[in-house]
């Protein structure tokens, strides 16, 4: 079967839905399924370390808009699907992803920058092979040559040079931008960031690009990231004139996918429409909440089938729009049953837990609704207890625990995704802290799953969803309360000062199998095949 992914989240992108369709993407490729991929050409961030696509998976990137680029800096693309063949060096058919194939892992020895995190790599249709860093420098390897290293200066073309120039003449107004970003952002930001918690240590440059994205948010819908739709409609008609694939599938978030899938299917082609959460959320702007429900009604009355990762969302969109469950379908978010903890390499991958102590491990964002103050608190309270966080955003009440007991709590920061999942089979509790929307759960806890690792799961109240997940996994379910927590916690103590381990107990009759992305992907070929079977009909 041929498939399409419309994804403005993609790899080298980390978000959540980015990783969720990196392993579907990967599954349904390695089931015999063929997979082209539109995507935005833009840098990822973070430490890389995501899922490798493998060859059968092929990426199509177009130009994510002029203001995006200029933010971004990034030139006209000019990467190729397919590259040719380099001494040495193993052809690859999708020009970009985050993931350390064996060529990279030896062209960065050769350069003696062994364990340094890769932002992208680049192999253009002449043989030249372009490795960059995550400090901008980068290892160039044409055939037959020796590796060039270059600065990142060094490799700009006069567009590139001249945005350089201008960014140094604008730095004495840095303090002016940060000036001006602090104290418009707890106004008004906020709120246009859905309720995200703002990411920390950023510099002017930083402060000055979230601030112009969330000033385009008041014009553009969903958000700045929607002035890419006029070269993906471009590509995407393209695409489907070319390869004329079976099923045409969106992503979501962010929604300016949907009008794509929505053309696709006014130009006949079946569209599976991945909402993942409602459009309408609780976090919506209240400026674009009419028009979300809007194009959430456009899902419901177009697509040939809408999934999402909840019962709760799927029972709410029945609610709202009268669809029928023979049309809305939950697949969940999922673990990757092939991941290999003896095979992560690298600085960040070293054994960081004690086993004299209660090992706590958090891993992922934290927003305006997801507070662990309670579980701070606890934390600290509670003797022989030591809470690691690793996030790319770290509210102020762990950064001041960790400064004040850095013997109870640590932050790791933002590490490569298959450090954060071998760290995860290595601690003795993993924490989760639950979402205020109970139509959402979070994607952490099925990632958690795959971990075998009990799970400490912080809820407001018999209503959360999750509560039953974590319960038949094994886990336990406390109220956001730090008497509650630390009572828990004292218990665990003991449990491992007794048996030198935390036990995982799960309910006999749990299939944790369900939930790896192979059995989730094999879902989705099944929707397929219900399209195409009724399109043939």
């Amino acid at each position: 079967m041929k498939f399409l992914l419309i994804a403005y989240d993609f790899p080298p992108i980390p978000s959540p839905q980015a990783l969720r369709w990196a392993y579907l993407t990967r599954e349904l490729a390695q089931a015999g399924h063929q997979v082209m991929v539109l995507a935005p050409d833009v840098p990822g961030y973070g430490a890389g370390g995501l899922p490798e696509l493998g060859p059968r998976v092929e990426v199509h990137r177009v130009c994510p808009g002029p203001i995006t680029r200029l933010l971004y800096g990034r030139g006209r693309p000019v990467c190729r699907t397919q590259a040719a063949s380099m001494p040495g060096i193993e052809p690859l058919r999708h020009a970009r992803s985050n993931g350390l194939a064996p060529w990279i892992e030896t062209l960065l020895q050769q350069a003696g920058l062994q364990g340094q995190a890769v932002r992208r790599h680049t192999v253009y249709g002449d043989g030249v092979a372009v490795v960059e860093l995550m400090d901008g420098t980068c290892l160039i390897q044409r055939p037959g040559q020796a590796i060039q290293v270059a600065q990142p200066y060094d490799r700009l073309n006069w567009k590139g040079r001249l945005r350089e120039r201008v960014l140094s003449l604008c730095s004495m107004a840095g303090q002016g931008v940060r000036w001006v970003w602090e104290r418009l952002s707890p106004l008004c930001m906020l709120p246009l960031m859905g309720g995200r918690v703002v990411q920390q240590g950023l510099n002017w440059k930083g402060h000055l690009s979230n601030l112009i994205k969330s000033l385009l948010g008041l014009f553009m819908f969903p958000d700045h990231r929607a002035e890419w739709a006029p070269w993906a409609r471009r590509k995407l008609a393209q695409l489907l004139q070319a390869h004329r694939p079976d099923v045409v599938i969106t992503s979501h978030e962010p929604a300016n996918s949907i009008p794509l899938g929505a053309l696709a299917k006014q130009m006949g082609f079946a569209w599976i429409a991945d909402l993942g959460d409602p459009v309408l959320a609780a976090y919506t702007p209240y400026r674009w909440r009419q028009r979300a429900h809007a194009l959430e009604r456009l899902v419901c009355e177009k697509a040939d089938f809408v999934t999402v990762t909840s019962v709760h969302a799927r029972d709410l969109l029945m609610t709202r729009h009268g669809i029928g469950p023979d049309r809305c379908h939950v697949v969940t978010q999922g673990y990757d049953h092939r991941f290999d903890d003896t095979v992560v390499t690298g600085s960040s991958g070293e054994p960081v837990f004690t086993a004299g102590i209660l090992e706590l491990l958090y891993t992922g964002s934290f927003y305006s609704f997801r507070r662990p103050d309670a579980l701070i608190a606890a934390v600290l309270d509670t003797p022989g207890v030591r809470l690691s966080v690793a996030s790319i955003m770290v509210p102020d009440v762990v950064v001041q625990a960790a400064a004040g007991h850095p013997e109870s709590v640590r932050i790791l920061g933002f590490l490569p995704h298959t450090h954060a999942l071998m760290l995860q089979r290595r601690c003795d509790v993993l924490v989760n802290i639950a979402n205020a929307d109970h139509v959402q759960i979070p994607g952490k806890l099925y990632e958690y799953l795959g971990a075998q690792r009990p799970i400490l799961h912080i809820t407001d109240g018999d209503a959360d969803p999750a509560s039953g997940l974590i319960r038949d996994s094994g886990g336990w379910c406390v109220v956001d309360d730090t008497a509650a927590i630390a009572a828990l916690l004292r218990e665990l103590v003991m449990q491992k000062q007794r048996l030198g381990c935390i036990e995982l107990t799960a309910d006999p009759d749990f299939d944790r199998n369900q939930y790896t992305w192979e059995r989730l992907a094999s879902r989705l070929v099944a929707l397929a095949g219900g399209v195409c079977a009724d399109e043939r009909g």
